[in-house]
């Protein structure tokens, strides 16, 4: 493990609340130990079965990561399971009609294998992501793709996988190329710069009440993915692409998507091309925390002290409302995506950045939540996830995943009791800084 993870991270629970937390991790550390076929049998169809398998976000990649940072905690056996499951996702890619997306695709087995070298403080010689290098930066040499610009499945999650490869040089190809993409994609809208989002990439249930498209506010295929992503880029010596235009452009016109309301979410998850907005929510995939995280990042990239006021008094005003219970109303999930988890750990994520009591204290909040969820005998470790199969129909598989799934819990709640800086949410873009000690 890189010692230089345990600078600054401070461990947020303690106490019973941690010693709960480490029942729990013990228990998902038994019941992911090894590949059942009930992970998979459930899922939507058979493309999403294969892709799934090997994935960073629900398959043998993400557990990987998740057993990487358990190995932190001294339990024996992690570090050997996490190579295993590696291994298992680089295997079986050669079966599997995967993509080229981070979520789902050969990048996202590329980005753990990157990830861990890092992690484990492997040398170069280690490194066999050359190929994927040079056929992403083929792909993205082409002046047309029919990609979505997100994270997700798109542009900005290529751009994730590049963050990580640096500082070989042809990561910073990749990156100029992502960069010419969404600078050439860019709409004027309002007052400043967004992302449309075609028909082709909606959701099937909407694309018949957005024929033309809409405007996407959520940090998993919207505009904060974009923001968080060029902020990054920016940080990482190429504030000379000419990029901050691009940034300042999109949070101007994140900002004249609020609706300030004394309770609940200020901004819609998006918004469509007549102006029609849907209500927003509290989660990592939607709403005002996306756009909190974006802020924050944009604003410690380019120096901006009036964008992170913004970000903190919106976070501020969620707090108070997550340590009175009413921000977890709309929120039955436990998993990271859209669930508990995912607020927990983004909580988290704002104290750690910050020193603020009022974040630790929402953190906590969510994770109690998060740990009532559990319930005994069902899924994966009392955690189970539902998803639509091909008929259509509510089914309750065990999912291993890190997105939508028990490993996702299991990350949240290991960053919570660890002092090992959770840098595998560099996939999820909200891996900001935390404060000097």
């Amino acid at each position: 493990m890189a010692e230089n993870m345990r600078a600054k991270w401070k461990p947020l629970l303690q106490g019973e609340l941690s010693r709960e937390a480490r029942v729990v991790l013990s228990s998902l550390y038994m019941a992911l130990s090894q590949p059942s076929e009930s992970w998979v049998s459930g899922w939507p169809n058979r493309q999403a079965r294969g892709e799934s398998r090997i994935s960073l976000s629900n398959g043998y990649a993400g557990l990987s990561i998740f057993f990487a940072y358990a190995s932190a905690l001294g339990e024996k056996g992690n570090r050997e399971r996490a190579a295993f499951f590696l291994n298992q996702s680089i295997e079986r890619l050669a079966e599997t009609e995967a993509g080229a997306s981070l979520f789902s695709g050969f990048p996202g087995v590329a980005w753990a294998s990157t990830h861990l070298q890092r992690l484990w403080a492997l040398d170069s010689d280690w490194d066999n992501n050359g190929p994927v290098d040079t056929l992403l930066v083929g792909l993205l040499g082409k002046p047309e793709l029919s990609c979505s610009y997100d994270l997700v499945e798109g542009l900005v999650g290529l751009g994730v996988y590049f963050l990580e490869r640096l500082p070989w040089l042809i990561a910073r190809d990749g990156l100029f190329l992502i960069s010419e993409h969404l600078r050439n994609r860019a709409v004027r809208h309002g007052s400043g710069l967004t992302w449309p989002t075609d028909v082709r990439f909606i959701p099937a249930s909407l694309q018949n009440q957005y024929t033309s498209g809409y405007f996407n506010l959520g940090m998993a295929h919207g505009v904060p993915g974009v923001v968080s992503l060029l902020s990054r880029m920016h940080t990482e010596a190429m504030g000379k692409s000419g990029i901050e235009p691009i940034i300042e452009g999109a949070i101007c016109w994140m900002l004249e998507q609020e609706e300030k309301r004394d309770e609940g979410p200020n901004y819609p998850c998006w918004i469509g091309q007549n102006g029609d907005r849907r209500n927003g929510r509290y989660a990592w995939c939607y709403g005002d925390m996306c756009i909190i995280i974006s802020l924050m990042s944009a604003a410690r990239s380019l120096g901006n002290a009036e964008w992170e006021n913004s970000a903190l008094a919106l976070a501020r005003k969620i707090s108070r409302e997550s340590i009175n219970g009413t921000a977890q109303r709309g929120t039955a999930d436990p998993f990271f995506c859209h669930g508990s988890a995912g607020m927990a750990h983004m909580f988290n994520r704002l104290y750690q950045a910050t020193g603020e009591e009022s974040f630790k204290l929402a953190a906590i909040a969510w994770f109690k939540k998060l740990l009532a969820a559990r319930k005994e005998g069902t899924g994966i470790a009392g955690y189970a996830s539902t998803l639509i199969n091909d008929e259509g129909i509510n089914c309750w598989p065990n999912n291993p995943g890190i997105l939508t799934g028990a490993a996702g819990v299991g990350l949240a709640l290991l960053a919570a009791v660890s002092d090992v800086e959770p840098m595998w949410d560099k996939i999820f873009l909200l891996d900001l800084s935390p404060k000097p000690s």
